[in-house]
């Protein structure tokens, strides 16, 4: 509580923890009904002096059946409104962490899902599409129908073992790159190229 004062029957401020609110008179016509009417009445008011927002609450008092004025509690609400502006805040940090977790989560399971789909249809070695592959396309083509002729041309390398024993699995595997590499030239749009390692 940051003031306490005492408003009499005439709305006049005559005690105060307040000195400068000494003498004033109340004169909102909101204050004065409720007052007027002996019922209790709270508001928020803006002091111009103190540059401040205050939080009253107005409490009739009686002596007896009279009415005697009333007993008014003033709060600043600066202390709230930094409270406030304080949880917003953290509202904002907590829901942009919270943002950025779940963009994380789902760029990860997205970036996992491409990864497993790699594995499960692209050779290792040569990043050809596999058997895998091949064979999810094959079965796409013949459930379609083929409205017209078809082929399948393959490349056995046989001597990949003889090389990967002379000269290890290393030049084997460049052997194998080179090879994909050059073939990758006949590849367009009627034509598709597959690694079909058994």
């Amino acid at each position: 509580m940051d003031q306490v004062y005492f408003i009499d029957d005439e709305f006049a401020i005559t005690a105060s923890s307040d000195p400068w609110a000494l003498g004033t008179q109340v004169d909102d016509p909101a204050v004065v009904a409720a007052l007027a009417a002996g019922e209790p009445y709270a508001h928020t008011r803006f002091d111009q002096r103190r540059a401040e927002q205050f939080y009253e609450v107005y409490v009739p008092v009686f002596t007896g059946a009279d009415y005697a004025g009333a007993l008014v509690i003033s709060m600043s609400t600066e202390p709230t409104r930094a409270m406030v502006r304080t949880a917003s805040g953290l509202a904002v940090v907590a829901a942009t962490i919270g943002f950025a977790t779940f963009s994380y989560v789902i760029l990860s399971h997205f970036q996992h899902n491409r990864e497993l789909v790699a594995l499960a249809y692209q050779d290792s070695l040569s990043g050809l599409p596999n058997k895998a592959y091949l064979m999810e396309v094959l079965d796409e083509a013949l459930g379609r129908g083929l409205d017209r002729p078809q082929a399948i041309m393959m490349i056995h390398c046989r001597n990949i073992g003889a090389i990967n024993s002379a000269y290890g699995f290393d030049i084997g595997d460049r052997a194998l790159l080179e090879l994909s590499r050059r073939l990758q030239a006949f590849v367009s749009e009627q034509r598709r190229l597959f690694h079909f390692a058994t």
